[in-house]
């Protein structure tokens, strides 16, 4: 599971690890963050593994599909004030290392979209590589709730098109080009720009979250029937 496309993992292998000062970048959103690196995550960049609150507009990053392409804008923000009462919805994922092919335990941020690969995804949806929110991945091979006891340093990585791109050694991660919010827009006309990637909504997600851990008992467990059966046909266009 997990797998990396041959040619990234190559250029992968030769990157530099992260060093360096931290590059500077506009101001992002206020606290609470539900989208977004967690300060700390490193990224494949042109300079090699930087820590994301190293990269600034003009660096280029790896991605999954596009190669290396520029960064075109940055946000800050804060996630998880440290805070005894705050609501589990927003607190942020702490993924074990191996489970989405990261090197290290990784801290996702609940909303944040990561891209799996699975048999259950090809099933689902014709495509081994689906696009779900991080939270539905609890309990999923280790997968938790972090109770952090200090802010979370947000920061996000925008590029002119979406993309999905390697952080933390090999997780896929989703940078969705919208300053604000998760879809593409071109403000000039208010249309919808064409994008190549479509995150599953929670419901979808959850399902396939479930049959990737059936597939872990089970390599080959019954498909459940789902009363909105044409759901299956429409998610051959996700990705």
């Amino acid at each position: 599971m997990f797998g990396l496309r041959r040619k990234n993992l190559r250029e992968m292998e030769e990157l530099p690890g992260p060093d360096g000062a931290f590059g500077e970048a506009p101001s992002g959103a206020g606290a609470s963050q539900l989208h977004g690196f967690a300060a700390g995550t490193v990224v494949a960049t042109h300079l090699g593994w930087r820590p994301v609150e190293a990269v600034t507009i003009g660096d280029y990053v790896m991605t999954f599909d596009n190669d290396m392409q520029p960064i075109t804008a940055v946000t800050r923000g804060a996630s998880c004030l440290a805070t005894g009462d705050f609501p589990e919805h927003l607190l942020p994922i702490e993924v074990p290392a191996g489970v989405l092919g990261n090197d290290r335990t990784m801290i996702v941020l609940p909303e944040q979209s990561v891209m799996v690969e699975s048999d259950a995804a090809e099933e689902l949806l014709g495509d081994p590589f689906a696009l779900i929110p991080a939270r539905a991945l609890l309990g999923f091979r280790g997968i938790d709730l972090l109770h952090p006891a200090h802010p979370i340093d947000v920061v996000t990585l925008h590029f002119e098109q979406d993309q999905v791109i390697y952080a933390d050694g090999g997780a896929l991660v989703f940078c969705s080009a919208a300053i604000f919010g998760v879809a593409s827009v071109d403000f000039m006309s208010d249309q919808k720009i064409p994008v190549p990637y479509q995150v599953l909504d929670r419901d979808r997600a959850e399902l396939l979250a479930d049959m990737m851990a059936w597939d872990e008992e089970d390599p080959s467990p019954p498909v459940p029937v789902h009363e909105d059966a044409g759901w299956q046909k429409a998610a051959t266009h996700v990705l």
